[in-house]
């Protein structure tokens, strides 16, 4: 439902800028709510006229037929402020708190507007939930990184100190063999 707070003129752009969007019947219901906001409000009364000018030679024969209708309407409005013209396209009544509770269609839309917001939280869930998926496989990928490169280090490391090891054991039996060589040579 639209609020008391909102311009006529803002609320006739709003529905007019969706109405490329309707199909067949809603469009039919949309140009009888641009005509009587044109009615209404008078600043708008030109702007209805080129939006129901561009559908006076649609091809759908029920468009066109309303499009030529509300235009003329509009314009004897202009003309001669007649009386009926305005009846016909008078602002709907108001409805008691009570009725408004009442009625089927606005629980319906209610029930509908529950659901596009607990669809949207769902989404919004969804979208959460695959951000912390992917967050995780990236630490678990840079942790994967990081064990490889500890290993590398680790098996480089005992390479280095294996090769170490021999060495040091290679020169040390070259030094025993050396001082036994010395100590045989002092012998003879």
């Amino acid at each position: 439902m639209i609020e008391d707070t909102i311009s006529m003129n803002d609320q006739y752009h709003v529905l007019q800028s969706h109405y490329h969007k309707m199909d067949y019947l809603g469009k039919i219901s949309l140009m009888s709510a641009l005509t009587k906001y044109a009615i209404q409000e008078k600043s708008l009364m030109s702007e209805c006229k080129q939006f129901l000018n561009k559908y006076r030679k649609d091809i759908n024969p029920e468009m066109q037929q309303r499009a030529i209708e509300y235009y003329r309407y509009i314009s004897e409005f202009e003309e001669t402020q007649n009386e009926v013209v305005e009846n016909v396209f008078d602002a709907m009544p108001t409805y008691s708190e009570e009725i408004l509770q009442q009625n089927i269609l606005l629980k319906v839309l209610k029930n509908k507007e529950k659901e596009n917001h607990q669809e949207e939280g769902l989404k919004i869930n969804m979208q959460n939930n695959q951000e912390n998926i992917q967050s995780n496989i990236n630490e678990n990928e840079f942790n994967r990184n990081e064990i490889k490169e500890e290993k590398v280090q680790k098996k480089d490391q005992f390479f280095d100190d294996d090769f170490f090891n021999q060495n040091n054991q290679q020169q040390q039996n070259n030094t025993t063999s050396k001082d036994n060589s010395k100590d045989l040579l002092d012998l003879l």
